[in-house]
């Protein structure tokens, strides 16, 4: 079992008003300076859990977890 590095944007998306989790290796992993760090951690459902402990209103990066996002309503 492989674990991940986890970062949550510090700053809401402009969309969605909700913090971000991303990978480590994202693409649109926001600057060092406006992410906090999550953690390692075996899949998407643990770092997400521990994310909104840090802010309530978090969801998964639709570029890192396409598969994973649900539609926000």
């Amino acid at each position: 079992m492989g674990f991940s590095l986890y970062f949550v944007s510090d700053r809401p998306d402009r969309v969605t008003r909700r913090h971000q989790l991303h990978k480590n290796d994202c693409t649109q992993l926001p600057a060092p300076e406006q992410m906090t760090c999550v953690g390692y951690y075996g899949n998407h459902d643990e770092a997400l859990m521990h994310a909104k402990e840090i802010y309530a209103n978090v969801e998964g990066c639709s570029h890192c977890f396409s598969q994973l996002v649900e539609p926000v309503s």
